[in-house]
């Protein structure tokens, strides 16, 4: 990712302490300037403004100290903080009550933003030549406290909330996001926020559904779809030759199908890739692509789950800092904007050493040299 804030790699000031929280509330106030303030917001007595509050919670998940809403508002109380979250003393009633006041939309514009910003920084270039933007999506648990009334899961003991991602593969940025309680449909989710003309790579639990794949064909979306092995299949036209490029990436079937046994279910195309000893079902309305390119278009579907697996060792909510939806939905869009602005500075992703490195770097324990040795040596192994 590159943008107007983007310095060189050398720079220690990229890695500077200071410079998220700094920037942080400069690019959240347009969207700010664009809500009315509530009644809450403008009272006198009112320590906490919803950029102070948010620059609280992006700044407790850089800081390997601050673990809880406590911990947070108690470091509120040094100067050296104050100037560079941009908020005074807060008590822990003013911090636990911006939690209703804090709009999550405000934070999702700006998150859009950020991917909007983004370049193509991974994929085949037969494919950025072909495909403008290649979108993954689904979902993650969110673990909540059984007081979470809201995170129904499985029972009054078992509670938990779900990000439903969308995950722009050639930018690595997340492009869309909502969260809700665990048992909320992923299915249902994505369909509300389907956009003509993007490219959706979905799991075979979004393939069981053929009213979904005619409903998001019907939106003008491109799918490229896993079907499961034992899906009723009718073909409708003879079988196309395939390449020798086909044959070498495992494609073994290559045809134009109509799904399920009713007469008005959705047709495309299946390819059916041969790997390992098993057989994978790919379904598309791609009619032009190569076979070859179809199964790749797939394949890139793991890097929704390599961001999750990511995100949640280096950027993960241990503990939630409040714990209403809106405020755990807060907190959550700051954990992904975070990543964002790293990629925007350096233009890719930390590794979980990297990060504590930064982490050390900022507390003091390493200086600069070190860490541009260390930084240097991931480029080279990358």
């Amino acid at each position: 990712m590159a943008g107007p804030d983007a310095q060189p790699d050398s720079a220690p000031t990229q890695f500077h302490h200071g410079k998220l929280p700094a920037t942080f509330p400069r690019r959240l106030a347009p969207g700010l300037a664009r809500r009315q303030p509530t009644p809450t917001e403008l009272a006198p007595r009112r320590q906490l403004q919803p950029a102070g509050y948010c620059s609280l919670l992006l700044f407790s998940l850089r800081n390997p100290v601050l673990k809880t809403a406590r911990a947070v508002c108690a470091a509120t109380h040094f100067n050296r903080l104050q100037g560079g979250v941009g908020t005074g003393p807060v008590r822990l009633t003013s911090f636990s009550d911006m939690q209703w006041v804090g709009e999550p939309e405000v934070l999702a514009g700006l998150l859009r933003e950020l991917a909007a910003e983004a370049r193509p920084v991974f994929g085949d270039a037969r494919l950025h030549a072909r495909v403008q933007d290649l979108v993954a999506t689904d979902g993650t648990l969110l673990p909540a406290l059984p007081r979470m009334v809201w995170g129904l899961w499985q029972d009054e003991r078992n509670r938990a909330g779900k990000l439903h991602l969308e995950f722009s593969v050639w930018r690595q940025v997340p492009s869309e996001f909502t969260v809700t309680a665990g048992n909320v449909s992923e299915r249902a989710t994505w369909e509300a926020k389907i956009k003509s003309g993007v490219r959706y790579v979905n799991d075979r639990h979004f393939g069981q559904d053929y009213k979904l794949i005619s409903r998001g064909q019907t939106a003008g979306a491109t799918l490229v779809w896993r079907l499961l092995n034992n899906t009723v299949l009718n073909r409708l036209e003879p079988v196309r030759e395939l390449t020798p490029a086909d044959r070498a990436a495992g494609v073994a079937e290559d045809v134009r199908v109509r799904l399920g046994i009713e007469p008005n279910g959705p047709a495309g195309r299946l390819v059916r890739v041969a790997a390992a000893g098993h057989t994978f079902l790919r379904f598309t309305n791609q009619t032009e692509l190569a076979a070859e390119l179809v199964a790749l278009n797939y394949r890139y579907r793991r890097q929704i789950e390599s961001f999750f697996r990511w995100h949640k060792c280096v950027f993960g909510c241990g503990h939630w800092l409040a714990e209403s939806q809106a405020g755990v939905t807060l907190q959550v869009y700051c954990a992904l904007i975070a990543p964002g602005f790293l990629m925007l500075w350096a233009g890719t992703r930390p590794t979980q050493r990297q990060w504590e490195a930064r982490q050390l770097y900022w507390l003091g324990y390493r200086g600069w040299p070190e860490l541009e040795r260390s930084l240097q040596r991931a480029k080279k192994a990358n």
